[in-house]
């Protein structure tokens, strides 16, 4: 059984992106493996490919494994709630645990780089 933490990458500058960063240095000294979520314009995406993007990224999950997200992703509502009940439908097919860890809000600062 292996546990995965997301971290979302590609925005410069981001305090929460830096708070994600420190927190996924700290797991991976207790075995805890990276997860990658990368930052793109999420609106562009049809249902379809957000989903299959999102396969992608957790392809390398087995039953059993366990997620830890950490939220917000940067990445809007649309992305993260899709991420959650993709990895909640997961859960109930195995033994796999979903853990949900907010660990911060953006600032005005973040929120203005996402335009």
């Amino acid at each position: 059984m292996t546990t995965y933490i997301t971290q979302t990458r590609g925005l410069i500058g981001s305090s929460v992106l830096q708070k994600q960063s420190r927190l996924v240095r700290a797991a991976r000294q207790q075995g805890i493996l990276p997860l990658s979520l990368y930052y793109y314009p999420v609106d562009a995406d049809s249902a379809g490919e957000l989903s299959a993007r999102q396969d992608g990224i957790l392809s390398g999950v087995s039953f059993g494994d366990d997620i830890i997200v950490q939220l917000p992703t940067m990445l809007g509502d649309r992305y993260e709630q899709a991420l959650l009940d993709k990895i909640a439908n997961f859960q109930q097919a195995s033994a796999s645990k979903l853990v949900i860890a907010v660990t911060s809000l953006p600032t005005p600062s973040d929120l203005a780089q996402q335009v």
